[in-house]
C-alpha cells in the first residue's frame, strides 16, 4: 500500500458538477431522513403539507449553510465566485425563512421562532471559527438534533417535543458526527483553494478527531475507496431505519 502524491491543484470540472458537489448530496440525504423520522414520530396523523413544506425548508436552510460555509472555506471550483455563493446562499436562506413564515402564519406563530433559531444556529456555526461554537457538539445539534426534533414539533404542532423525539434526537447527534468523520479518511484534492490549507498540507484537523490535513492529502487509494463504500453503506442504513420507522408508524395507525 503506497501513499498518494498530494494533489495541490483543484481538478477542473463542469459548473454543474461543482454545483452538485456543493449540495453534499450524501449528507443532505441523511438530513432529509432525520427530518422524515421527526415527522413520523409525531403522535398526530401525518399532515402532508407540513411534512413537504417543513422538509423543503430544511433542505433550503442546509443548502444555504453549505454556501455560507464555502465563502469561508473556499474548497470548491475557482469558477464559482464568492459573489455567487453569497447570492445563491441568500436566496436559499430567504426561501427557508419564507416557508417558516408561511407555516407560522398558517398554524402557529411559535413555528416562526423555531425556524429563526435554526437559521441563526446555521449562520453562526458557519461564520464563527471560535471553538466555543465551531465544535463537534454544536455541529451534532445543528445537523442531527435540530432537523429531527424541530420537525417532530412542527408535525405535532406542539412546542414541547415528546420523549421519543428527544431520544431519537440524541441518536441523530451521533449519526451526524459519525457521518462527518466517515469523510476523514478520504483523500482531499482541494489544497489550492482551501482557506485553511493555503496551498500547503498542515496540521489542521479535517473531518476527523485525529486525521490532519497533511494526512488526508496522502491517503492511500485503498483506504480512500474503502471509506467511500462505508459512506454509501451509512446512507443505506439510515434509509432503512427511516423506512422501519415509517412502517411502524403506518402499522400503528
Amino acid at each position: 500500500m503506497k501513499f498518494r502524491t498530494p494533489r495541490l491543484e483543484v481538478k477542473e470540472e463542469s459548473y454543474l458538477r461543482e454545483t452538485i458537489k456543493l449540495c453534499h448530496p450524501k449528507m443532505l440525504f441523511i438530513i432529509v431522513c432525520l427530518t422524515s423520522i421527526g415527522h413520523l414520530l409525531s403522535p398526530n396523523p401525518l399532515n402532508i403539507e407540513r411534512y413537504l413544506l417543513g422538509t423543503a425548508g430544511v433542505i433550503l436552510g442546509v443548502l444555504a449553510a453549505y454556501r455560507i460555509n464555502e465563502i469561508a472555506d473556499k474548497t470548491s471550483s475557482k469558477n464559482i465566485t464568492t459573489y455567487e455563493h453569497r447570492l445563491i446562499g441568500g436566496l436559499f436562506m430567504a426561501g427557508a425563512v419564507f416557508i417558516g413564515s408561511y407555516l407560522a402564519g398558517t398554524y402557529a406563530m411559535w413555528i416562526y421562532y423555531l425556524a429563526m433559531i435554526a437559521v441563526v444556529m446555521l449562520i453562526i456555526y458557519n461564520l464563527l471559527s471560535t471553538p466555543w461554537i465551531h465544535n463537534r457538539i454544536f455541529y451534532s445539534i445543528i445537523w442531527g438534533f435540530v432537523p429531527l426534533v424541530f420537525s417532530g414539533m412542527l408535525q405535532s404542532l406542539n412546542p414541547i417535543p415528546t420523549p421519543s423525539m428527544v431520544i431519537f434526537g440524541i441518536w441523530a447527534c451521533f449519526i451526524s458526527v459519525s457521518t462527518l468523520w466517515h469523510w476523514g479518511p478520504t483523500t482531499c484534492g482541494r489544497l489550492e483553494t482551501c482557506s485553511k490549507a493555503k496551498g500547503k498540507p498542515n496540521n489542521h484537523l479535517c473531518h476527523s478527531p485525529t486525521l490532519r490535513c497533511k494526512d488526508r492529502v496522502i491517503m492511500p487509494r485503498e483506504i480512500n475507496n474503502h471509506m467511500k463504500v462505508l459512506i454509501g453503506l451509512n446512507d443505506i442504513q439510515i434509509f432503512i431505519i427511516t423506512m422501519a420507522v415509517a412502517a411502524w408508524r403506518l402499522g400503528a395507525q
